[in-house]
């Protein structure tokens, strides 16, 4: 999961605790990428079946200590030394939960949705002529593949490109996972097979 480590690490900013993407000027389709690729990231890391405010599914990345209250990061043992583990658990400087954890994925998704995020990346698709591709993650069935290619095409070489340039990747591996993780990003935060409004995303993932 390459690129959604890359992008907790912009998230970090640095180590600071702070939610801020790198650079000021994304366009307006490549912040909300991030902020939906950051927010499957987010949950995906942090998903415990006791802490269901901070999580959903669990998975082959689960962090098994998971968050601490007491302390405002992680618990001991809660991820691998180093990387994402030591983002995760920030130090002294607070992490992404240290600084995130009074509603870092609802925070995250409610930009998304007041902004009109989602539905940005989906028009992008869908005008693209990938909206039957598009309509599979929202809805409740199987998600239809895409092609990096598609996403190429898709998106257009400027937000490709800068997608690349934040996330330290080539343009390939950007497309090549972007291909893998935004079919199930999309899915994971429309599971009522639509787009979440702000009190749904209050009720759930706040």
């Amino acid at each position: 999961m390459g690129l959604l480590d890359n992008i907790l690490g912009g998230l970090t900013g640095g180590g600071q605790g702070q939610s801020s993407f790198p650079g000021s000027s994304s366009s307006p389709l490549t912040k909300a990428l991030l902020m939906l690729l950051a927010a499957k990231a987010y949950q995906h890391y942090t998903s415990r079946p006791s802490q269901p405010g901070l999580g959903g599914q669990t998975g082959g990345g689960q962090i098994g200590g998971g968050f601490d209250p007491a302390s405002g990061g992680m618990a001991p043992n809660a991820a691998p030394s180093g990387g994402l583990g030591d983002m995760l658990r920030g130090g002294a400087g607070g992490g992404l939960l240290g600084g995130l954890a009074g509603g870092g994925l609802g925070g995250l998704l409610g930009g998304l949705v007041s902004g009109g995020g989602l539905n940005s990346i989906l028009d992008q698709l869908r005008n693209s002529g990938h909206g039957d591709v598009a309509n599979s993650w929202v809805g409740t069935g199987q998600n239809q593949p895409i092609h990096p290619d598609q996403l190429r095409q898709a998106l257009g070489p400027d937000t490709v490109d800068e997608l690349a340039q934040k996330s330290g990747m080539s343009n390939d591996d950007v497309l090549r996972e972007l291909s893998e993780q935004l079919p199930a990003a999309v899915d994971q935060f429309t599971p009522d097979g639509r787009i979440p409004t702000q009190e749904d995303v209050n009720s759930r993932w706040v």
